[in-house]
Formats: structure tokens, sequence, C-alpha cells
């Protein structure tokens, strides 16, 4: 009999994206069926592995049911591997934890709906087919990991389906593990900040939360260098000569970063998008043994210069991904990460304002920024409204001009928090030097949209594709497609405060848990940790059979590494167990399984 039909109307209404999925998926030959030796039940069959037991896959389940939920609490349970469900079914009926399943392949889970009654299943657990491991980790309960201080999670290993998917599963546990040290392991690290700019405060930011966090950091400010590179052009008309000059002052600068490098010896180097780095100097870095990631808090299709620096860095992260991967990807980088920007909640806070910066700052819509082309563009069909305009770069010979405030002068974060605080509505539009309006292929979340949501203020922000994964829009945030749309509801908003105010608060409460840059930090030094395993060797262990030494020991890509990360979940292991494992283990036994059962012939 088929359960497919009746597994797929359910599955649509659960999960209606991994409903299409199962549609379009076709199952490959290496994946068969059998009938249990009794001849009652189906039993997955992989390259020639039976993925559960060919005899009686149920009691087999009850098995590992009973040896896996050994000391599970309340925290969420985490099944890796799902073949035809058996274990997972057994699992619901004995646990009232909340329950994930990770199966990394589709195909799997279609032929399990075509064989077994899913209902169970799909009503109480969570599923997760074909995910790709980074997208899996933005996940709950995964996330949880970052964005919680104390956060636990019960891993239930289905050991053949990891024999199987032997490669996803190693990357799952290089993950998880990089996530569970992140906030454990204390680094030394550098942070070098460009001269000025959009980038410069957020280098501030990450200097404050990496040593919120604990890690010893030392800062390299470059902003006081600013103004002589400035005043570079004023010593001569000749273009190219300025430009000489610039690179020279760059080169000065960047040995100078090296100097200090090179007697602070960091573990990790993080270098914020404009820092004054040449390519030598990055390469130089990196022979000091240290780690060296950029943030690149810029927009690819602008800011071309990303082409020379990703491929110096060991780990270069985006606020794009999708088209700048796959940029990335020709460029022959594959050490990019997806990083969004994020707010810093000690300045970009609710708070009391005096009736002066009531006055000052107060009005129904505001807009804090730089006159970009699209926004000098757009806000002219906005001089209706009670509004007003903070930040530089503003024509003061167009109609603007009367709503622009303090001269155009650049404010400091301080001041433009008063501005989220005491405004209605904080209107965001994202910058672009050649559309008039709204960017529709936009995909990038800028700085603002953080702070505003972290100060409690109400903001309507022009939609990007990347917003729908940071906040739910409508609950926690409101979009505008173009500026009809956003005058629409700047009406509709001005006239429901209650509605306005609620929809700010879940807005803060949101970035206040998730988008802070204390977690952006522990989920970048996750990464690095992730595939820079020595750093993780700082955590200090009194014990030489901790799992984690021995596994150090061996070398993670060894086939003892591979083996002993079966155990990584353990905090010490004793030869006995790791016979229990093996002895109840299926399938042909490998070279490392035999060495062990040798091992412990001789021990007897």
């Amino acid at each position: 009999m088929s359960f497919f039909n009746k597994n797929l109307d359910l599955l649509k209404k659960r999960m209606p994206e991994l409903a299409v999925k199962v549609e379009e998926a076709e199952v490959s030959e290496d994946i068969t069926i059998d009938i249990s030796k009794d001849g009652l039940l189906p039993v997955l069959k992989i390259n020639n592995t039976h993925v559960h037991s060919p005899y009686n896959p149920i009691a087999d389940a009850k098995n590992w049911v009973k040896k896996n939920t050994r000391g599970i609490g309340d925290e969420p349970v985490v099944v890796l591997g799902l073949g035809l469900g058996y274990h997972v079914l057994e699992l619901i009926k004995e646990s009232e934890a909340e329950i994930f399943v990770v199966e990394p392949r589709i195909e799997v889970f279609k032929i399990a709906l075509e064989h077994i009654d899913f209902t169970e299943i799909l009503n109480k657990t969570r599923l997760f087919v074909g995910e790709d491991i980074n997208s899996l980790f933005k996940e709950i309960p995964f996330k949880y990991l970052i964005y919680k201080d104390k956060y636990d999670i019960h891993i239930m290993k289905h050991n053949p389906s990891l024999r199987i998917n032997l490669e996803y599963f190693e990357r799952f546990s290089r993950k998880y593990e990089a996530l569970k040290n992140s906030s454990k392991i204390k680094l030394n690290i550098m942070v070098i900040s460009p001269m000025c700019g959009g980038s410069y405060p957020i280098s501030k930011f990450c200097v404050d939360a990496l040593k919120g966090l604990g890690h010893q950091v030392d800062f390299i400010d470059n902003s006081p260098y600013y103004q002589t590179f400035k005043s570079l052009e004023e010593i001569t008309d000749d273009k190219s000569k300025v430009a000489q000059l610039r690179n020279s002052y760059i080169s000065l600068m960047s040995e100078a970063v090296f100097a200090r490098a090179s007697e602070v010896k960091p573990d990790l180097i993080l270098a914020l998008a404009q820092s004054p780095l040449t390519i030598d100097i990055l390469e130089r870095l990196r022979a000091l043994n240290a780690v060296v990631a950029y943030w690149f808090v810029e927009d690819f299709r602008e800011m071309v210069y990303w082409e020379r620096i990703a491929p110096q860095c060991d780990f270069f992260f985006t606020i794009q991904r999708g088209e700048f991967f796959e940029e990335l990807k020709k460029k022959g980088v594959s050490n990019h990460s997806y990083l969004p920007l994020a707010c810093n909640p000690l300045i970009h806070k609710k708070m009391s304002l005096s009736d002066d910066d009531k006055e000052k700052y107060g009005c129904d819509i505001s807009f804090m920024g730089a006159g970009y082309y699209n926004r000098r563009n757009s806000f002219s069909r906005l001089i209706d409204f009670d509004f007003k305009i903070w930040g530089t770069e503003w024509d003061f010979h167009s109609p603007l001009s009367r709503f622009i405030q303090d001269e155009g002068r650049r404010l400091e974060p301080e001041e433009y928090n008063k501005i989220f605080n005491a405004s209605k509505i904080n209107l965001n539009l994202h910058s672009s030097t050649y559309h008039k309006g709204v960017n529709p292929f936009g995909d990038f979340v800028n700085p603002r949209t953080f702070e505003i949501a972290s100060a409690g203020g109400f903001q309507l922000v022009d939609y990007r594709s990347e917003l729908s994964q940071l906040f739910e829009i409508g609950k926690e945030i409101v979009c505008y497609k173009d500026i009809d749309d956003l005058r629409e509801k700047a009406l509709y908003y001005l006239q429901h405060s209650e509605e306005r105010e609620e929809i700010a608060s879940r807005g803060q409460a949101r970035v206040l848990e998730e988008h802070n840059y204390e977690n952006r930090m522990k989920e970048m030094i996750a990464s690095v940790l992730e595939r820079a395993p020595h750093l993780l060797m700082k955590e200090n262990s009194s014990s030489i059979n901790s799992v984690k030494n021995l596994i150090n020991e061996a070398g993670q890509n060894t086939d003892l590494g591979k083996f002993l990360l079966r155990f990584e979940t353990k905090e010490e292991i004793e030869l006995k167990e790791i016979i229990k494992e093996i002895k109840e283990g299926e399938g042909d036994l490998s070279e490392i399984e035999n060495l062990f059962l040798l091992m412990e012939s001789f021990a007897e």
C-alpha cells in the first residue's frame, strides 16, 4: 500500500515548500526497498547497506530509543538521520521532548513517504530535509546555540544514516562543536577599522561585542589618519600623483598594522570594509599564523575591490549572498559566509528625552542618512508631511532644503538614537546611485534597520529580499514597495498609533534577542572555529581522555578522527564505551573498528 498521497497532503499543510521539493525529487538507483525477514515491513537499503534491521526494524528502533534517551532532560532532541522513520516513531511514543529530525537526502524522505504512514512524524516533529548546513544552523533550535547564553540540545545519532551520509554529518558535527564552543573559547583578537565611513562605527561595535564576550581585543583605530589622507588632494592638482600619494599613505598604514600584529601575535585578525590593508600585508599577516577575517559590509555591485581582497583572506564575511556567492565562486573563493549587520543595544536603545530633545528631534516622519540620488528623488514626494531630514550630502538648493536639519552635519550614533526615539515614523530607504526610488532587486539589509528597531522606533523600510529571514514582515517590521505605497502606509500608521507601537515593540524584542553584535561575533567565531580547529585547543582540558583532545590528536580528517566524532557529545570516553558502540552497530566492520576490538582482546 502506498501512503504517499496521504502523507503529501499533510506535508503541504505543514511544510508547503518541502512538499514541492518532494514532488520534484527523483529517487536514485542506489535507494531501494527490501522487505523484512518476517515479510511484514519495508526496509530501506542505500548502496546495498540496510538503514534499518532487515530482521525486525521495530525492535531495532525500540533498542535505539532505549539506548539514546538515557539522561535526557527537558532539552529539545535532534535526531540525525531519518531513514524510514521507525526510530523516530518509537521516540515519539517514549518522549515528551520537542523533536527535530535532520535528513540530508530529499530522495530518502520521498521513499519514506511512499512506504510509511508519516502522520505522527509530520504532526509531532520538525523536519529538516536536504538543508544546506549553514542554512540549517540559522533555524530553531540550532540558532539558539548563538542567541541564548545557556542552551542545550540532546543529539541522537542514527548511526546507519551517519555512515551513509558521512561528509554531511561530519560538517554538521564540526559546526555544532564550533557553535557550542564559540562562547567558551577566549581568543586574542585584533580589530582593524577603516579611516571613516559607515563601517567605522561598526568596527567599534565589534570591539565592544568581542570584549563583552570576554575576548582580549587590540583595536587598530585608523580614524585619526583620515584628515591627513584627505589633505593629500590639496598638495597637487595632478590626480595621478594624488592617487600615488594616497597609495603610499595606505601602504604606510598597512605596515603599521603589520608591526602591531607582529608584537601582539593575535589568534584572529578582523578587518572591516575599507580598512587600509594592502594585498602584500594581508599575505604577510597570514604568515604570522593569525587567522585573517574580513567583514565586507558593503554592496558588492558598487564596491568591487572585494575581487582583490577576498582571495587573500582566510574568511570573508558578507552581508549579501545569492548572486554574490556565485561571483565569489567564479573567483575561486570558497571561504565566504553570510553575516548580516546588527545593532548595539548599549547605544541603540529606548530612552527618555528631554523637552528640548523632543522639540529638536520629534516629528511625524524622519530620515537619518546621506543624500543619495534615490533618496533626493523620492523624498520630494513627502514634503506635505511633518518631515525632518538628518545627515550629510543633501542639496540645499532643492525643495527639500527646508527639511534638512542642523545644516546637514554628520551626527554621532548617540544623536541619531534620539531621532529614532522621537519620531513617530522612522523612514528607511536603502541607498542607490542609479534607481529613482526603491531598488527592486535590493538584497542586503542596512544597519539602520536593526538600529531603529533596537531603539524601539517604528520604521517603514523598502522591501529587501533578505528581510523575511530576519524579521516577520507585517508583524515586526513594515515594508513598502514604492513611494506611493510608502505614502499610503505612512498615513495609515500615523493614524493608528497603538498598532504602530505594537509592531515596534515586537521588532525591538526580535533584534535584542537575535540581531545584536555580540551574536554576530559569536557566529563569526563559530565559523572560524569550524574551519580552524586548532583554535579549539585554546580551551584547556585536564583529561587525556577528553574526546576533544583525542579528535584533535588524531586529526579530524583521519579515519580515526572521523570514527571518534561519533562520541563528540561526551566529555570523556573509555575503551569499553567504544567497544559497546562497535558491537551494537550494523554492517561490516571498518579497519578502525577491528583495531579497537583487537585492543580489547589485549586489555583482557
